[in-house]
């Protein structure tokens, strides 16, 4: 007894030296409770630095577990030929290898590009021709990836026939919680996107980590996200270029469509040394932009230094154009000295590549046209 006695009080001791050591109780009491409720050994919990919208838990035997921050969902990734633990909490399960994946978010295929892996997504909510980034549209040429419907409305039977391994949407299927009831009732898991939620642009670049998880390309996902990390980074050391910057574009009513105070677009123009013209415009919808009218505009915006288009939804080829649109314009400022620029309408799809936007934001402001995505208008 006094044997037992003494080992009893030697392990409780070691116990407590090992939790002093620790720097964050709190965080390994977390972990513990995660790894006794997933019958599984965590190695380590994955924070990101930047985005805060999830964590990445690894466990022996190459087992993920993704935590998402905002709508609590938990998705148990588990390795090929291997077993679901029994006691796996609420957690969604997602199986590897996944080789035919619906990937109903447009702005995540860049992920999966940036990582090597755009093969394994076979279907998508996108039509053929709305795509911009050379590999979906090679891919959509040679007949390796399809449309199968949008997200509101996918080609449910076709999905299941083909074996459709996981579903990638974005946050509007929220607005259709029908859509996710039915992929799962079919066996087809559905991972919901959240990137678009991060307030830093380069936020929603790290969630390339969770696309490296789910394909088992970890270290390039980490290694291409540090590129773009890095890329803003050198930018840090520059002084501001003191430019006032309004970007824009037009709706097919007419109005002008300015992105709100905080807003990815208006975050990176800051991010690379511009002033962004409307860092006071902000409202209590849960959208991006806000419309006001011409006149508004003008009012606003006439003495800017630059006017940044965004080509994604109505393109423009020149100032021309521009002006044709409204001949207010011809007393814009930025269009007298013909410092008009116009983003690529692949901006969007490509949230992967944070750093070399800014970069080429920063080259604008420079009055540099040799950008990739932003081009000066003739």
């Amino acid at each position: 007894m006094r044997l037992e006695a003494a080992f009893t009080a030697l392990l409780i001791s070691a116990i407590l030296m090992t939790g002093c050591a620790k720097e964050n109780p709190a965080a390994i009491a977390e972990e513990s409770q995660v790894s006794s409720e997933e019958g599984l050994i965590l190695i380590e919990d994955e924070r990101p630095e930047i985005a805060e919208g999830f964590t990445i838990y690894k466990y022996e035997g190459g087992y993920r577990k993704i935590s998402v921050k905002d709508d609590g969902r938990e998705y148990l990734i588990i390795p090929a030929g291997e077993e679901i633990p029994a006691d796996r909490g609420d957690a969604f399960i997602i199986k590897k290898p996944l080789e035919n994946i619906y990937l109903a978010a447009s702005a995540v295929f860049c992920q999966f590009d940036a990582i090597g892996e755009t093969g394994r997504i076979r279907f998508t909510g996108i039509k053929d021709d709305e795509w911009t980034i050379q590999s979906a549209i090679d891919a959509v040429k040679n007949d390796q990836m399809e449309y199968c419907g949008n997200y509101s409305a996918p080609d449910y039977e076709y999905l299941s026939s083909e074996g459709c391994d996981l579903a990638v949407e974005n946050l509007m299927v929220l607005h259709k919680s029908e859509v996710i009831e039915k992929l799962e009732d079919l066996g087809i898991p559905v991972f919901i996107d959240r990137s678009s939620s991060e307030e830093n642009p380069l936020g929603r670049t790290e969630w390339i980590k969770v696309y490296g998880t789910l394909t088992g390309k970890e270290e390039e996902a980490e290694e291409a996200f540090q590129e773009q990390k890095r890329a803003v980074e050198e930018l840090k050391n520059l002084q501001g270029s003191g430019k006032k910057v309004a970007s824009f574009y037009i709706a097919s009513t007419g109005q002008i469509v300015v992105s709100k105070a905080g807003e990815s677009l208006a975050r990176m123009i800051e991010m690379a040394g511009g002033e962004y013209l409307f860092s006071d415009l902000t409202d209590d919808s849960a959208r991006s932009t806000v419309k006001m009218s011409m006149e508004e505009f003008f009012s606003k915006a006439k003495d800017a230094d630059i006017l940044l288009y965004d080509g994604a939804i109505m393109p423009i080829s020149d100032l021309s154009g521009l002006i044709d649109k409204s001949r207010l314009f011809s007393d814009f400022k930025a269009v007298r000295e013909k410092n008009v620029w116009y983003m690529e309408d692949s901006l969007y799809q490509n949230a992967s590549k944070t750093g070399d936007i800014v970069k080429n934001l920063r080259l604008m402001l420079e009055n540099d046209d040799s950008g990739d995505y932003i081009k000066k208008l003739k």
